[in-house]
């Protein structure tokens, strides 16, 4: 389902701007937002709390993996077809967004309850190459996720530029729905297919962004 074009009304952000990346440095910036777009709600249609987890990265959907991972109820078997932004990996940039320290972007009620918007900075073309399919995975635990995309403006950014993940740009849900209200709503992943290791991996996973905020 296509949703209309907005245009991007995030330039009087000095703090959060899309110029970020200094010219003398071969990087570049991701912003995710939910501003003037769908809304991410719970598989109930419910508001998503402060500090939800919106992991920004790319699939491999290739061969199988498609099926994988519209269908898969184990965290660990979709994870391992995610190469994911920032999460302290080399290359793969910095998280910037108000209210979070951590390294993995989040709810952060920024322009209203329940809506996010921050950036992932310094994101080097060794690591992200211009182009790439780019998407979002919502994650309330192992348990509630919704994962994301859209044909148009989703992809990698050239060396030093920008790109910009708008909710309202989404036409493709790989896990999730698009429920009545027009929100992006998230499904629970059946309890006895979440094995240990899997819990264990999103255990792990959140553990990482709360030493972080810490400290």
């Amino acid at each position: 389902m296509n949703f209309p074009k907005l245009p991007f009304p995030f330039l009087g952000f000095p703090l959060l701007g899309l110029a970020a990346a200094s010219p003398l440095r071969a990087d570049s910036v991701v912003t995710f937002s939910t501003n003037l777009g769908p809304d991410l709600v719970d598989s109930t249609g419910g508001q998503l709390p402060v500090h939800t987890l919106i992991r920004v990265g790319y699939f491999n959907t290739s061969g199988s993996n498609l099926i994988l991972l519209q269908n898969s109820n184990s965290f660990a078997e979709v994870d391992s077809l995610f190469t994911p932004l920032a999460e302290s990996r080399p290359n793969a940039g910095t998280v910037n967004q108000g209210g979070n320290t951590g390294e993995i972007l989040e709810i952060n009620d920024l322009f209203e309850a329940g809506d996010a918007f921050g950036q992932i900075e310094g994101i080097s073309a060794l690591y992200l190459a211009e182009g790439k399919q780019l998407a979002a995975w919502v994650m309330l635990g192992p348990s509630m996720q919704a994962i994301f995309t859209s044909s148009t403006g989703w992809g990698g950014p050239p060396d030093n530029g920008a790109a910009s993940l708008l909710t309202s740009e989404v036409d493709t849900i790989y896990r999730g729905s698009l429920n009545l209200a027009g929100n992006i709503q998230m499904v629970a992943v059946p309890e006895p297919t979440v094995t240990a290791s899997a819990a264990g991996a999103a255990a792990l996973l959140l553990g990482r962004r709360r030493r972080r905020r810490r400290g």
